[in-house]
């Protein structure tokens, strides 16, 4: 059995920070520089992981709580990755356009 996990991560811009949140986890942080966000992102993660696993080793109860609306948002970013690798292998003959400036998934 596989033990990998996916975690979703997207990140948009408001005003001016960029505020990216962890689909699967709940984590949401935020950034001046979206060429900041997925190393902050990767910091946080490991942070709550580790937390997790104290937790878990105390013998505390844990519960992992995803964002409002998982199921919509998850859809939302898996249907956006698989048209960006639609597009990517120009096998779509009408262009996607994205805001790339104002949002991102990665």
């Amino acid at each position: 059995m596989d033990d990998t996990m996916i975690l979703r991560n997207e990140a948009v811009k408001k005003g001016d920070v960029w505020v990216a949140t962890c689909l699967e986890l709940g984590i949401i942080i935020t950034s001046p520089k979206l060429e900041n966000v997925k190393s902050e992102m990767t910091k946080a993660i490991d942070l709550y992981l580790e937390g997790l696993e104290k937790a878990l080793r105390a013998g505390k109860d844990v519960r992992i709580v995803p964002v409002p609306h998982y199921w919509l948002r998850k859809l939302r970013f898996d249907l956006y990755q698989r048209l960006q690798r639609l597009q990517e292998s120009r096998s779509v003959v009408s262009r996607i356009m994205w805001k790339k400036e104002h949002s991102c998934a990665f």
